[in-house]
């Protein structure tokens, strides 16, 4: 619980400041970081830990992240603990949702020291996220205790799902005419503008003449959709937030497509059934201190 808190102010500090590049071979210093930038980085415990902690990796949207685990050293067979994890799990929520993600949860956690698995690794193990943000959740007690790792990130070429850290962008999401659900969320409040959106058939029983978009088309019973969904901060899962509105048909006129978000957890979530390539472009911009003193209902 306590690194879940510090997790919200590390948040908040870079939206506020730029955070500035790593260097290599990198001393991990408190129990909560965030690491933007590919090098090696380590931890040696000092004996005092007495919780989880977690390591917070996140790339370009358009990226995932490599995580190479060169050494573990702690008692494994007692209470320590190293793990991998394909995501983000914070507040007890998980990001991507287990709707979103290729793998069951069970699949996304990859342990590096459990009662399981040896006092020392014999040689370096490779993982890779399936999205452009991955974790690392310690608990290593011991004095002496340690791990080392090394991050890159690499070029995605079919990106789905996103988390954004931003003030400001412009993002496509898209399926590729897969069968899958892709989500973007963006971490902070924000005025959303959906400049184009392509998804499902161009001419349906749904769409009426002369009007290419179609609204409320998950309760009409379309299979192809995309949704706008905002929630507190402490929710990562973003198919637990509230969904404002979803959409489909096929125009780049989408004037009306303009939301304020004054949430902290914020998302576009692209349903797709593999029937059609579907595709949406949207821009987000951090909202003025007047607009994000808004109420957040969700």
């Amino acid at each position: 619980m306590v690194y879940m808190i510090r997790v919200a102010v590390l948040l908040a500090v870079l939206f506020v400041t730029n955070v500035q590049m790593r260097k290599r071979s990198v001393k991990i210093e408190d129990c909560t970081e965030i690491i933007i930038e590919s090098g090696e980085y380590y931890y040696t415990s000092d004996g005092t830990q007495k919780e989880t902690c977690a390591v917070l990796i996140i790339g370009n949207p358009n990226e995932v992240a490599l995580i190479d685990v060169i050494a573990v050293k702690a008692n494994c067979h007692l209470d320590s603990t190293v793990m991998v994890v394909d995501g983000w799990h914070m507040y007890d929520s998980l990001f991507p949702s287990a709707f979103d993600h290729p793998l069951p949860a069970s699949e996304r956690i990859t342990p590096f020291c459990t009662g399981n698995v040896a006092d020392a690794m014999s040689s370096p193990a490779q993982i890779m996220s399936s999205q452009n943000n991955a974790m690392i959740k310690y608990r290593l007690t011991r004095k002496g205790e340690r791990f080392r790792i090394r991050v890159r990130f690499v070029e995605n070429p079919y990106p789905c799902n996103s988390l954004i850290m931003d003030y400001e962008g412009s993002v496509t999401i898209s399926n590729y005419g897969m069968r899958r659900n892709c989500t973007i969320a963006v971490m902070t409040p924000a005025k959303l503008n959906v400049t184009s959106i392509r998804v499902g058939p161009q001419r349906d029983l749904f769409f009426k003449a002369g009007n290419p978009l179609f609204k409320d088309c998950k309760e009409e019973g379309a299979a192809d959709y995309v949704e706008v969904r905002q929630g507190p901060q402490t929710e990562i899962e973003t198919t637990e937030l509230q969904t404002i509105s979803n959409y489909c048909g096929r125009t780049s006129n989408t004037d009306s497509l303009r939301f304020v978000l004054p949430c902290e957890s914020n998302a576009i979530r692209l349903v797709s059934s593999g029937a059609f390539t579907n595709q949406v472009t949207f821009t987000f911009d951090a909202l003025n201190p007047e607009e994000a003193s808004s109420e957040c209902e969700a």
